[in-house]
């Protein structure tokens, strides 16, 4: 699990299985709309202290130049997290 500090805190709620239901209202707040009812949605999930984080751990690992599964085959960035 990932530590509820590193969850921006308008989303943190939704983590928190005690915490009550987020109404339709609610979430229209907490996501922008890419286009006009294009129907594709954006919302910040991580905090930039996380991403900063998760980068700099990414890096770490592949100057380790250990084994490094990436995504598919069609591209030659990005890596498996769960493989570090």
């Amino acid at each position: 699990t990932i530590a509820p500090e590193f969850i921006v805190p308008a989303l943190r709620p939704c983590f928190n299985k005690n915490a009550p239901n987020i109404s339709t209202k609610d979430w229209k707040g907490l996501v922008t709309e890419i286009g006009l009812n294009s129907g594709i949605y954006t919302f910040d999930l991580f905090t930039p202290l996380f991403c900063d984080l998760l980068v700099a751990e990414v890096d770490a690992f592949e100057a380790t130049k250990l084994p490094c599964r990436r995504p598919n085959t069609m591209n030659k960035l990005g890596l498996v997290v769960n493989d570090i």
